[in-house]
């Protein structure tokens, strides 16, 4: 059977792959190999993380895919955060910080971590999805009323993304 081989996903476009087999057929043990492009979406990784905010992540964004969703990993343990999404983005300082989704355009979501600092927004791509080729970008923002690193809003936030469904 073929068996693949790629790297780590770096979140970027796609990721080529190794895809390698025995050549039955011809029936003289030869190994053929080809590469092969897996487009998943677009997700690229914009930084503006700081302190505790943890790592977002998204992964597969193409349509249709009913089990996207958006994640906080390694983030505070037991802390409220805050989801935010935009079709905008623009920047805003806040100590060693940077929020990179546009606040006029967010929609956001409050949550809380679980003991291990995740947090799981689902949010399903129907098939022929609107949101197609449009970039989206997220962030994460843990409130922390004692050390925050954004001491102006009393947070901690992750890195922002770009996500682009394919």
């Amino acid at each position: 059977p073929p068996v693949g081989c790629s790297v780590h996903a770096s979140g970027g476009t796609g990721e080529d792959v190794l895809l390698t087999w025995e050549q039955a057929l011809a029936g003289n043990g030869d190994i053929v190999a080809r590469r092969w492009l897996a487009v998943d979406g677009d997700v690229t990784s914009l930084g503006g993380g700081c302190g505790l905010g943890g790592r977002n992540d998204a992964g597969c964004a193409r349509s249709p895919n009913l089990l996207f969703a958006h994640r906080m990993l390694e983030g505070l343990a037991n802390a409220p955060i805050v989801f935010i999404l935009s079709i905008g983005q623009a920047g805003l300082p806040c100590g060693s910080c940077n929020l990179i989704p546009d606040l006029s355009t967010a929609i956001t979501l409050m949550t809380t971590t679980d003991a291990l600092g995740g947090a799981i927004v689902p949010t399903p791509i129907p098939a022929a999805s609107p949101l197609v080729g449009l970039p989206l970008f997220t962030q994460w923002a843990t409130v922390d009323l004692n050390t925050p690193a954004c001491p102006q809003f009393l947070l901690h936030l992750s890195n922002a993304l770009r996500v682009v469904i394919q």
